[in-house]
């Protein structure tokens, strides 16, 4: 899996491509949390649950049906003050599940031995993609800390962080020269 840094690095990035005036400080704050929040099953590893389990890592929270469970929840407590299905939560429910189900994209990508399961809980195989560039980031604090960890953030600044700022940086182009 990438670092914990790279995941909310991806809603913050996203959060740029929309409208200023979705961008409150709620807003922020959950396009911070969204790309995070699949790793909570982690706690999987604690309770002595395996891998390949239902609420293991990488299972069900790292889904599509997962992405848009959750961000029709945040939408509906900390949107509310339209119908839900206005066309401004419309757009945040495919935003917030977007952001959301970027962290088994990434996921998908690092040099892993366990995929993602994408399609659960209709499908519960687990996928890998063909390409993945990025070294899958350590869990223990020492390693991460140390050389392997080191390589794991210049890979994800190759690999994520450089097209995100890119990507970032030619859409703000784009909108300031709307503008004009």
């Amino acid at each position: 899996m990438p670092s914990i840094f790279t995941h909310p690095l991806v809603g913050l990035a996203a959060a740029k491509m929309l409208p200023a005036r979705y961008r409150t400080k709620r807003f922020w704050i959950l396009s911070f949390l969204c790309p995070f929040i699949p790793d909570l099953d982690g706690i999987g590893f604690y309770l002595g649950l395996p891998i390949e389990h239902f609420f293991g890592h990488r299972g069900v929270t790292h889904s599509v049906f997962f992405a848009l469970v959750l961000s029709a929840v945040i939408v509906a407590v900390f949107f509310n003050d339209r119908g839900f299905f206005s066309k401004r939560n419309v757009l945040l429910v495919a935003y917030f599940a977007a952001i959301t189900v970027s962290h088994g994209i990434l996921d998908a990508i690092t040099n892993t031995t366990n995929g993602v399961a994408f399609f659960s809980p209709i499908i519960t195989t687990r996928f890998l993609f063909g390409f993945t560039p990025i070294e899958s980031s350590p869990l223990s604090p020492a390693e991460f800390f140390g050389e392997r960890g080191f390589h794991v953030i210049l890979d994800e600044i190759v690999w994520i962080w450089m097209p995100l700022i890119a990507v970032v940086l030619v859409v703000s182009l784009i909108k300031r020269s709307m503008r004009r």
